[in-house]
């Protein structure tokens, strides 16, 4: 049985336009999200919500208490930050090799 994402991606390129340069680019897009849905689903990739609970339960100020102190909050903060203004490092980790690579090659 074929999956979803796999008849997206069929469907997607069996009607997209693909006569020029825009067009093409549109459809690396994508193949981009298609490609980080899969892999969130997989678990290949953490979603938002696994990436903060492992930062949290792997900080060295983490107690296993269940209380998230102002420096892990501090800490968190700025490493989601450090995603959101394209630091090559933290985009890697955050979405992966694959993804975080061509976020970075194509200038997001």
């Amino acid at each position: 049985m074929e999956g979803l994402i796999s008849i997206v991606d069929r469907y997607i390129k069996e009607t997209f336009p693909q006569s020029d340069g825009n067009s093409k680019t549109d459809l690396d897009k994508l193949q981009a999200y298609l490609k980080l849905i899969s892999k969130r689903a997989s678990g290949e990739v953490q979603t938002c919500a696994h990436f903060i609970r492992n930062f949290v339960l792997n900080h060295h100020d983490y107690r296993k208490d269940s209380i998230v102190s102002d420096l892990i909050n501090y800490d968190l903060i700025k490493k989601l930050a450090s995603v959101a203004e394209y630091d090559h490092a933290a985009v890697v980790e955050f979405f992966g090799k694959d993804i975080g690579e061509w976020l970075i090659d194509n200038g997001y």
